[in-house]
């Protein structure tokens, strides 16, 4: 196994700039699988602490003797198994320090801070100093200097937001993610761009915006202008940088509600359901996912919408795990 580098895999973890030897070293990691192991719990201790946050309220004091005792507890256990659990557990006890230390010391007291949990159907609304709002979806996180719209209007997101952003041309929005960049004056767009997904995705309402590419590719283009009903998507992989016309009806069906399937195969149509209501399936192999189904949806509770896709498809769709949900074929 290769040597470790906390630093450089906190850096990943939390979706910071990496040189092009640390991204190299990244990608060796997910090669191998006990690195990929340790890739994985960093990002599920990542979302961990992002619930802490979301809370509102948190005892520094309290969550360090919490990692403490975490720590105690596991020099006095013995780790039965493979070597390669017995090294998960010892890792993940660093990783939790690690992000402690990130997260409540290393964090700067000027910044203000906002996060959604992994299963929040809530999707806040937060009005910015600016006057701008921002809508999130789950599982995201946005961070913003004391200093925003006095000099500039920066903000890092991990996660899918709506912004709905006042225009101002002599201080343009920035919105920084892992590997690109968002530059507006004044628009409204969905950015999806999650740390752990593969792409990143930005939908245009109204206005024009610009998508920067912060992956150095050579031979590959850096940015695009997109204009409304415009789609750009950067995939984190390759470095390519694509623009299409938005002909997706559910781009946005988190955020408006509104979701639409026009003879669309059942495959798509639960991605499109656990998008907009942050939940899982869990399929029957005996269940066709290419049988299609037609529907329009306004502003639908989750379980009506489930029951409408059992009653067409003849399905069985019963929740079996908080937010988990098991689909069989009616007997």
């Amino acid at each position: 196994m290769k040597r470790i580098n906390w630093n450089i895999i906190a850096k990943h973890t939390f979706g910071e700039a990496l040189s092009d030897e640390e991204k190299q070293l990244i990608a060796a990691c997910e090669t191998e699988e006990e690195m990929k192991l340790i890739l994985n719990e960093s990002s599920r201790a990542r979302e961990e602490v992002d619930r802490y946050f979301s809370l509102g309220s948190y005892n520094t004091s309290k969550a360090w003797e919490k990692v403490s005792r975490k720590i105690q507890s596991d020099k006095k256990r013995r780790l039965p198994g493979s070597y390669l659990l017995r090294m998960a557990g010892i890792m993940l006890v660093l990783i939790s320090t690690v992000f402690f230390v990130r997260y409540f010391v290393l964090l700067p007291a000027n910044t203000t801070q906002h996060s959604t949990s992994i299963h929040d159907t809530h999707r806040p609304t937060l009005q910015l100093p600016d006057g701008s709002s921002v809508t999130m979806n789950y599982n995201t996180q946005i961070r913003y200097a004391s200093s925003f719209n006095k000099k500039n209007r920066t903000i890092h997101l991990n996660g899918e937001a709506f912004f709905d952003v006042k225009p101002d041309a002599q201080k343009p929005f920035v919105i920084k993610t892992q590997n690109a960049k968002v530059l507006v004056l004044g628009t409204s767009f969905n950015v999806k761009a999650f740390d752990s997904g593969s792409s990143i995705d930005v939908t245009v309402e109204t206005g024009n915006v610009e998508l920067q590419n912060t992956l150095k590719q050579k031979n590959r283009a850096t940015k695009i202008i997109l204009k409304a009903g415009q789609m750009g998507i950067i995939d984190k992989h390759t470095g390519s940088i694509q623009k299409m016309e938005t002909s997706e009806p559910n781009a946005m069906a988190w955020f408006t509600r509104d979701i639409e399937f026009h003879s669309t195969p059942l495959s798509e149509v639960l991605t499109t359901i656990e998008h907009v209501y942050g939940i899982s399936f869990e399929v029957n192999n005996q269940v066709d996912m290419k049988q299609t189904i037609t529907a329009t949806f306004s502003h639908h509770e989750k379980n009506y919408v489930l029951d409408v896709i059992a009653l067409t498809l003849s399905l069985n769709i019963k929740e079996t795990h908080e937010n988990t949900y098991l689909i069989n074929t009616k007997k």
